[in-house]
């Protein structure tokens, strides 16, 4: 196992079980073919924009601090 592909496990692992899989599926990890936002859409009952941006579980990103919306009245 390369240094990348074991850097990409451990912080995979630190991703709760569904964005996991889901991230998984998508970029085609473990050795699968990647699977579409509609395919992966399906198998978890979720809505296809949550999928495209890995929305999953978590309302941002870990790590990254959240954007400030007042400026867009967002």
């Amino acid at each position: 196992m390369s240094l990348r592909e074991d850097v990409l496990r451990r912080a995979l692992a630190e991703l709760p079980e569904q964005e996991r899989e889901v991230i998984s599926l998508r970029y085609g990890i473990d050795g699968e073919e990647p699977k579409s936002v509609r395919e992966i859409a399906r198998r978890f009952g979720l809505k296809e924009a949550r999928v495209a941006g890995n929305r999953i579980g978590s309302p941002r990103v870990p790590g990254r601090p959240p954007r400030d919306r007042s400026a867009t009245g967002a």
